[in-house]
């Protein structure tokens, strides 16, 4: 497959960061991804430390939870990482499920919600629950953060939803998601999706397989382990070759919060979801 350019704020490296500013002028593949009035909660960041004023008491409140929870001394660094990391799969997400399946199937007005901005902010708290359930599993497992996952789960959901501590159904989801196999877990957050937003049945399947390993990716990526990363993104390769087609970022592990200008990467566009090896 060979991509057509694509046009993008970049780094010194040329990988792209996405955020409310720009976001209206971005293109990835050849296509303006961000049709929607830019908003904070779907969009990356230029430097990882530049979030709003609400994110940074989280973190630093995160950071402490942390360094006393686990013994680290690096928990800012930590937290800072995986929150954008986690933010930026949480924009891409709402692309992949929201624009690609439109600009390639249409909207369906059949399928409009009666409250758009009700369904966005369902969309991104079920998105974040699930995230959160993933990491922290990932994060038991690897050794990162020794601790009941059941904490740990809790401790990254309260990292980017302030409003996690008045959430039962939040609390109930993770435990839901704890309970589960990581194949069970998948099929659950799908079937959720399709609840919120009706166009997630048009996503290729293949997206569904793909974003777990890339919430573990930006997980070991947060805490240091390049080899972790490595490992998750082999496993993607498996899942889906033509990753490896991009000839800018050749699927390379990118820093949490960046974006492969050409291919999407870390979360791939339409196009290579599509493509047959």
């Amino acid at each position: 497959m060979a991509p057509r350019d694509a046009t993008a704020p970049a780094n010194r490296r040329g990988f792209a960061f996405l955020n409310g500013a720009d976001s209206s002028k971005i293109k990835i593949d050849g296509e303006r991804v961000f049709p929607y009035p830019p908003r904070i909660s779907c969009s990356l960041t230029e430097n990882q430390r530049m979030a709003p004023f609400d994110d940074l008491d989280l973190r630093t409140q995160a950071a402490v939870e942390l360094n006393e929870q686990v013994g680290r001394m690096d928990g800012a660094r930590v937290v800072d990482s995986l929150a954008e990391g986690l933010r930026s799969l949480r924009g891409l997400l709402c692309l992949r499920l929201r624009e690609d399946v439109e600009q390639n199937f249409g909207l369906d007005s059949l399928n409009l919600p009666s409250s758009a901005m009700e369904a966005e902010r369902r969309l991104e708290r079920e998105i974040d629950w699930y995230q959160a359930a993933v990491a922290a599993l990932h994060a038991c497992e690897r050794g990162y953060v020794q601790a009941d996952p059941a904490w740990c789960a809790a401790w990254v959901a309260r990292m980017g939803r302030p409003d996690f501590h008045h959430s039962p159904e939040g609390r109930e989801r993770l435990a839901q998601y704890l309970d589960l196999s990581r194949q069970e877990q998948r099929l659950h957050f799908a079937n959720l999706l399709l609840k919120v937003t009706p166009e997630a049945g048009r996503a290729p399947l293949v997206l569904f397989r793909l974003y777990p390993a890339a919430i573990r990716a930006v997980t070991s990526t947060a805490f240091g382990d390049e080899q972790g990363a490595a490992d998750v993104r082999t496993q993607q390769r498996a899942i889906l070759p033509s990753i490896d087609d991009c000839h800018q970022c050749h699927a390379a592990v990118l820093d949490n919060g960046e974006v492969c200008p050409t291919c999407s990467n870390p979360l791939w566009t339409y196009n290579y979801l599509t493509t047959a090896d």
